[in-house]
């Protein structure tokens, strides 16, 4: 079994924190817990829409890092991952590319 970075296995989805989608104008507010981090600009969260569990993932708006190639780029992944990782957050999607990748 190969073990992947970045992503929290032992995740169990708290039942008491209250998650939602909410639509308010042109923006979507998310509400729920980083379970993985991708790069140093994009990240996974879990949420609860529905009584159903849901991933978004994610690019951070305006942050810019060095790839995972490029010097630091590990550093920097590794340091958002300590971060975030776990943690409750409430995003707000500025935009939608044309792939579908939120912002």
């Amino acid at each position: 079994m190969q073990r992947q970075f970045g992503v929290w296995e032992e995740f169990v989805c708290p039942k008491s924190r209250p998650t939602a989608t909410t639509r308010s104008g042109a923006t979507t507010m998310l509400l729920g817990s980083v379970i993985a981090v991708d790069n140093g600009t994009s990240i996974t969260i879990v949420c609860i829409q529905n009584k159903e569990v849901i991933e978004h993932k994610l690019v951070l708006y305006g942050v810019t890092a060095p790839t995972i190639r490029d010097d630091y780029g590990w550093i920097c992944k590794e340091f958002l991952r300590k971060t975030c990782i776990g943690q409750s957050v409430t995003v707000t999607i500025v935009k939608t590319d044309a792939n579908g990748q939120e912002y």
